[in-house]
């Protein structure tokens, strides 16, 4: 089971492979949403699926760095450290709150997926203003459920291929 507290280097292996995984996921579909200078993309199913699948450690630092990468690779540096921080929490939260149920496994990723609104709701209200920050919340909350739900369905099937 991939959320024991004991480092292997088959979790290692696996945690860089999916930091890699969220990177890339993030990347490869992004569309830009150009009242907030930011994207909408599905690498926050590999965010959740972090959470769900690894420690609280190891799933917090997959989902934070995977994504900040994506964001600097593709130029949004200016979300680099908000994302670092928002996403870290989205899979530490989503880690917390599973408890290997079906039940756990939704709210966890509900949990998840509003906190990631959230916060880069409250980010974007400071960055730069409360109507700019409103109309980011739709595309967000979009891309949350998407990924929600692309990461519930892929997490039986990834389970079985990690646990082997």
């Amino acid at each position: 089971m991939m959320k024991e507290s004991k480092t292997t280097t088959r979790q290692l292996t696996l945690a860089a492979l999916f930091m890699a995984l969220t990177t890339v996921a993030t990347m490869v579909i992004h569309i830009p949403v150009p009242a907030t200078q930011g994207f909408v993309n599905v690498g926050d199913s590999f965010v959740l699926l972090s959470g769900l699948l690894f420690s609280h450690y190891y799933g917090a630092l997959i989902g934070g760095v995977g994504s900040a990468l994506a964001d600097l690779f593709l130029g949004y540096t200016i979300f680099a450290p908000v994302t670092l921080i928002v996403k870290a929490i989205e899979a530490l939260l989503a880690s917390y709150i599973d408890r290997g149920s079906t039940v756990s496994r939704v709210i966890a990723v509900i949990v998840g997926v509003t906190w990631m609104v959230f916060g880069y709701f409250i980010f974007e209200v400071f960055m730069f203003d409360l109507p700019v920050a409103l109309s980011a919340v739709i595309p967000n909350s979009i891309q949350g459920i998407v990924s929600a739900g692309l990461a519930l369905l892929l997490y039986p099937i990834v389970r079985r291929l990690i646990d082997r």
